[in-house]
């Protein structure tokens, strides 16, 4: 290595080319691959998230509707698949006092959901069971996002009290940074109550949106087939309301958070990943040249007795320090790519706020280090290490064999 790091400072404009052409390669690949990690191959944060489903009411002209409150309460009730089974709907609240008044987008969720979930508060405590009686008193769980931008994360204020859409409500906690709920932008979270809701026996009114946890050995196959046999009870029982309900359908919760997206930074990653081929190919042809250009130098060490081997590894040695030098400027440069997904990404993109250069992604760059070190130099490392001793000599001493026309008129006359 310090031969090969000896050789590159001899020819310092291509290595800074090499460099700076990788480094911006990687830098590309390192931002896309950061929003791939968070995004798709980040732990969602729910215990046991695998066994969570998001549970679709479908239509014959729908693929995904909501559950009226009467129908989703029978299902649950009916259902054996799940040991938890819940629901949120989207609300408006609007806050007066603290401050100046603001309007957030809330959810109103079964009770029970946080701890289906295995979500902890990051302060106090989430929504729980007893919360969803009637005679229950008004509490409130505020997200992450909101406890810092509205109230400063303040813990002080956990147990205060909050004035929304005119009611009192007492803030029972705040959920931790990485919590996400698919389908919702919710900023907090209120029991559902599904006792009071004016819409309890209201088959008409489809609003909420059920997601459930499997219980253990379940396979979803199995409680979709119990879902549509629920379903075609209902529809026999009220077919006024029901008539147009076809089978349920049950979406993994990752698939759901990430559906939307798979596919397009699955495309994403891949044309940054062809930015890095064509530079590796452009870097190869420069190598290439560099080589032959280094004959002479690969002659003598043959003639010294350094074998074909050794000299691949040399070749190898330099195209991988460049890599690395240029992996390092990648993810120096990788934030300023990071900072622009982040301002311009869609606002539904889930788990924005975890973007970010961890150890998953280190992994990555140095993965990407190596096969570019690779890529670009095995080529030329090949060609070089053919030459041999003879091969230069033949080289050099071609032109002196090679007689200019009428050379030998000229020395026949001359002799």
């Amino acid at each position: 290595m310090i031969y090969a790091m000896r050789r590159l400072r001899m020819s310092p404009a291509f290595s800074a080319a090499a460099v700076l052409i990788l480094g911006l390669g990687i830098a590309a690949n390192t931002a896309i691959f950061s929003v791939v990690n968070a995004v798709l191959l980040k732990q969602l944060p729910f215990e046991q998230a695998s066994r969570l489903v998001w549970i679709w009411s479908t239509r014959t002209d729908r693929d995904k509707a909501f559950y009226s409150l009467p129908d989703f309460v029978e299902t649950r009730e009916a259902s054996k698949a799940f040991d938890g089974f819940a629901a949120f709907t989207n609300w408006g609240a609007n806050l007066a006092g603290m401050g100046d008044p603001e309007r957030f987008t809330g959810a109103r969720i079964s009770a029970y959901a946080f701890q289906m979930m295995g979500v902890k508060a990051l302060y106090g405590r989430t929504l729980e069971a007893a919360d969803d009686r009637p005679s229950a008193g008004r509490v409130v769980v505020l997200s992450y996002g909101l406890w810092t931008r509205r109230f400063g994360g303040d813990p002080a204020l956990i147990g205060r009290r909050l004035t929304l859409n005119g009611d009192s409500y007492t803030v029972a906690g705040v959920l931790p940074p990485a919590f996400v709920m698919p389908n919702t932008e919710a900023e907090l979270f209120v029991p559902l109550v599904t006792e009071s809701d004016p819409f309890r026996n209201n088959r008409g009114m489809n609003f909420l949106r059920a997601f459930a946890r499997l219980k253990p050995g379940v396979t979803e196959a199995r409680a979709a087939a119990e879902l549509a046999a629920t379903e075609r009870r209902l529809r026999e029982m009220y077919p006024d309301t029901n008539s147009k309900h076809t089978d349920p359908r049950l979406i993994s919760f990752r698939d759901e958070v990430t559906g939307g997206y798979r596919k397009e930074l699955g495309t994403l990653l891949a044309t940054v990943g062809l930015v890095v081929l064509i530079a590796c190919f452009n870097l190869a042809n420069l190598s290439m040249a560099r080589s032959s250009a280094r004959s002479r130098e690969v002659a003598i060490r043959s003639a010294l007795g350094a074998s074909r081997l050794s000299m691949i590894r040399q070749f190898l040695g330099e195209s991988v320090l460049l890599a690395a030098a240029g992996g390092l400027l990648g993810v120096a440069l990788a934030s300023a790519p990071l900072r622009a997904l982040a301002l311009w990404a869609p606002s539904d993109l889930p788990r924005i706020s975890e973007i970010s250069v961890d150890g998953r992604v280190l992994l990555f760059v140095v993965a990407t280090m190596a096969a570019s070190g690779i890529l670009f130099g095995l080529a030329p490392a090949l060609h070089a290490s053919r030459v041999t001793a003879a091969d230069e000599l033949r080289s050099r001493r071609a032109p002196s064999l090679q007689r200019q026309p009428g050379e030998d008129a000229k020395r026949a006359g001359g002799g």
